[in-house]
């Protein structure tokens, strides 16, 4: 009879050892992503809450540096101008709100 103790943690392979930082790396990753996410909707939805005006002539302003910035973004800045209405701002002033409470669950 052999008298050696019985390891309390088995051996691990070496990958799955390996893997556990990475892991954690990818979860703290996720997890930060998902914080600045909620932070940066929550400041859009006070910005068109509070500012909508203000929000629609950023918007505009944008879409028109798109199109006079050249051939590649000159699409994109086409498509806000023929999408952007008051009516737009309102409504994503309203989407903003709920997507901010349930951001970080996603």
């Amino acid at each position: 009879m052999s008298s050696t103790p019985i390891p309390h943690n088995p051996p691990q392979a070496p990958a799955e050892s390996a893997a556990e930082p990475r892991e954690q790396i990818g979860f703290r990753l996720i997890i930060g992503y998902k914080f600045a996410k909620a932070a940066l909707m929550f400041g859009v939805a006070l910005w068109l809450t509070i500012a909508p005006g203000e929000a629609y002539r950023t918007l505009d302003f944008m879409a028109r540096e798109l199109v006079e910035g050249g051939a590649a973004f000159a699409r994109l800045g086409n498509w806000i101008h023929a999408h952007l209405s008051n009516n737009i701002v309102l409504r994503g002033a309203v989407l903003a709100w709920p997507e901010e409470k349930v951001g970080p669950s996603r």
